[in-house]
């Protein structure tokens, strides 16, 4: 009796105005072959967040399946990326004035 698990991507969309990627992936645990169980799992990717100086820094992408980097490529635009700086900032701001 062999239990083998494995891991696939089963969606991603960009979700909302700041094209924000959710990834929804299958963990599938198979017997001899067999599928026996499965379950779902999944990830949000957003942009990135700002730094003490309210510049945007990326977050690190690298560690995802290169389908997922290339989903984050063409949704991640310079236009999205500021967008989603000025989001950041307004949102700061409205925490500081509460």
């Amino acid at each position: 009796m062999a239990l083998t698990k494995e891991t696939k991507i089963a969606k991603i969309e960009m979700v909302g105005d700041f094209k924000i990627v959710h990834i929804a992936y299958d963990e599938i645990v198979k017997e001899d072959g067999v599928e026996i169980s499965k379950r779902r799992l999944r990830d949000v990717v957003d942009i990135g967040r700002l730094d003490d100086s309210d510049n945007l820094v990326l977050n690190d992408y690298t560690q995802y399946h290169q389908d997922i980097q290339d989903v984050i490529a063409v949704a991640y635009t310079d236009t999205i990326k500021e967008n989603w700086k000025q989001h950041l900032i307004k949102r700061k701001q409205t925490k500081e004035n509460l």
